[in-house]
């Protein structure tokens, strides 16, 4: 897992083996669990876990969520260096209106680039006629 900030883990991507034992303490921590504090055992848990039971897992610092919340706009409509990333959590649910596909080809932004990777083989802006 990553760190979503300093004081907690990032659920938005994990990586584990199946049957993993850190998976199974946070599920048995989900008994306490209260639908308006969902935050604390989404990502508070996990990074008390993690303390406790170093063993159990790897965390690899901030490189799953980076950028955070607050820039990742610029991943979106501007650029955003993402070079170090594991992983990019998007956020989607912040979006001011949904991106097509359609188009991907010209994105000048860094998901422009990520796009282009997964789809083309290449991060370079396709000239399209």
């Amino acid at each position: 897992m990553s760190h979503e900030n300093s004081a907690n883990l990032a659920n938005s991507m994990i990586l584990a083996s199946p049957g993993a034992k850190l998976l199974s303490l946070w599920l048995e921590r989900y008994r306490t669990y209260n639908s308006s504090e969902w935050g604390i055992h989404s990502t508070y848990v996990p990074w008390d876990l993690a303390k406790r039971h170093p063993h159990l897992i790897q965390v690899v610092e901030n490189r799953f969520v980076n950028p955070d919340l607050t820039d990742i706009g610029l991943v979106y409509y501007g650029h955003y260096d993402i070079s170090r990333n594991l992983g990019l959590h998007l956020y989607t649910r912040f979006l001011r209106k949904p991106l097509p596909l359609v188009g991907v080809a010209k994105w000048d932004s860094s998901l422009g680039l990520v796009w282009r990777e997964i789809l083309f083989g290449a991060p370079e802006i396709i000239a399209c006629n």
